[in-house]
């Protein structure tokens, strides 16, 4: 990438790349390969990091109509407590660091597996997988995004979602201890790999070892270290540094009382509380959303699983050529029609005998769009914040999702009880349509922008000025 630094100021002059990218790409698909385990994991677990559930083989796992399991509950808190320590480490100690301790943790939650099933066994399984959660959707997306290059960015970072949801599929073709033994060797992989890894430049830059994170970069683009394009990327990432430390100290009162870093969280706010709003804690339960159809039940999901797996593969694909406010927006919409459809098969007393087929793919395409969705909040605000408030940002955010989700888990059973699924499938609707328009008038464009670009654009203009 070639830079002119000016005023401070870093701006791309051509869209050319110099060097090869197929390192950090490679390094972007190992960081992603946790994300597979997990959802591997997945299948012995009673809640995941979607609000709903695609249903489990897990001993306990939660039936709908019933209460709230303690495995959810402390899946939940565990990962609201874990984000910030962690995020901790990876400012003190370095991103590979925080990579390591949660491919460790992965490989502990698999001792409760192979363990006999009782509930402290359970309970013990939520709260180390809840920690992994707790670190795979904070550091994770943000090493990947300060190993790649700006053209590549959104794609490396995408790649977390279908690795996740291949980790979802494997329930299809094997059963449940074989997934178990699969987690295993999958942890052992993780444990190995992450010594290939290389530390993130910004990390270095924000420690002051400009020298280090220099011979980072050339290793990550395969050029020289004296090569111009090594030296301007860390020019840039310094430069980054720089204009966030020029606010003087940096703790969340510094950061609220800055207009832009406000206005972005607010950003991340608004995402968390969309998508875990968005009517997912119903329609993944796919014999809730079918149960008017009266057909034989799919105990294995093979629609919902099968359709969320095709969306996340086409978020990683279209993103290359999309802006991000463009596809969240597009997905909420398709999401708010399809669950208007779903939402009149699913009325109180209707059978329905014509057009069955309707609700089927109605269901089908909702899916789809979640899958194309479900992961944008963690990638969106990843690209958005400076580097040296990144984690602090992303770890408040997590925790703040985290909380809402388990407010929204503990009083849906409540509020679908006296109001009904349709009912609810009608104020899902009105939550999507609010983040599709406020996606496309709120997010600004993120696509092969830099960060300077990205705050220019959220950067207020007084009204005298205008």
């Amino acid at each position: 990438m070639v830079y002119t630094i000016k005023s401070h100021d870093v701006e791309i002059n051509k869209d050319v790349s110099k060097g090869s990218v197929w390192k950090e790409l490679l390094f972007s698909f190992i960081a992603s390969i946790p994300f597979f385990t997990q959802g591997i994991e997945a299948d012995a677990l009673t809640s995941t990091v979607h609000a709903g559930n695609f249903g489990s083989q897990a001993p306990g796992a939660h039936v709908p109509g019933t209460q709230v399991t303690w495995g959810t509950t402390a899946y939940v808190l565990a990962a609201a407590a874990a984000a910030p320590v962690l995020c901790c480490v990876i400012e003190r100690f370095g991103r590979k660091v925080g990579i390591f301790i949660v491919s460790l943790v992965q490989g502990i939650s698999c001792i409760p597996l192979l363990l006999d099933v009782n509930e402290i066994n359970i309970i013990a399984l939520h709260i180390l997988a809840g920690i992994s959660s707790g670190g795979l959707y904070t550091i994770f997306p943000i090493y990947i995004r300060e190993i790649s290059s700006i053209q590549n960015r959104g794609f490396a970072l995408s790649l977390f979602m279908p690795m996740t949801a291949a980790g979802y599929l494997m329930r299809l073709v094997t059963d449940l201890d074989e997934l178990m033994f699969m987690m295993v060797a999958l942890v052992v992989v993780q444990l190995i790999t992450v010594f290939c890894l290389v530390e993130s430049p910004s990390y270095l830059v924000m420690k002051g070892n400009h020298e280090r994170a220099k011979l980072t970069v050339s290793r990550l683009k395969c050029l020289p270290l004296e090569h111009p394009t090594v030296l301007q990327e860390v020019a840039s990432l310094k430069d980054e540094s720089d204009r966030a430390r020029a606010a003087g100290k940096l703790h969340t009162i510094t950061i609220i009382k800055n207009p832009i870093w406000r206005d972005t969280t607010k950003i991340g706010l608004v995402l968390h509380s969309t998508m875990i709003l968005s009517g997912s804690i119903i329609f993944l339960d796919q014999h809730k959303t079918l149960v008017q159809l009266g057909s034989p039940a799919d105990p294995d999901r093979v629609l919902t699983l099968a359709c969320f797996c095709a969306g996340s593969l086409l978020c990683t694909v279209v993103i290359r050529v999309m802006e991000r406010n463009y596809l969240l927006t597009s997905a909420f919409f398709v999401m708010a029609v399809s669950m208007g459809t779903l939402a009149v098969y699913t009325q109180a007393d209707l059978t329905v005998y014509t057009f069955r087929w309707v609700p089927v793919a109605a269901l089908g395409v909702l899916v789809a769009a979640y899958g194309v969705v479900w992961g944008l909040p963690a990638l969106v605000i990843t690209e958005l914040f400076n580097c040296e408030i990144r984690s602090h940002q992303l770890a408040l955010l997590y925790v703040y999702s985290q909380l809402i989700k388990l407010a929204h888990v503990y009083s849906f059973p409540h509020i679908e009880a006296y109001m009904g699924v349709y009912t609810m499938f009608y104020m899902f609707v009105g939550v999507n349509l609010f983040g599709a328009v406020y996606c496309l008038f709120h997010i600004p464009q993120l696509k092969n922008k830099t960060t300077r670009q990205i705050e220019r654009q959220l950067k207020r203009v007084p009204l005298l000025k205008m």
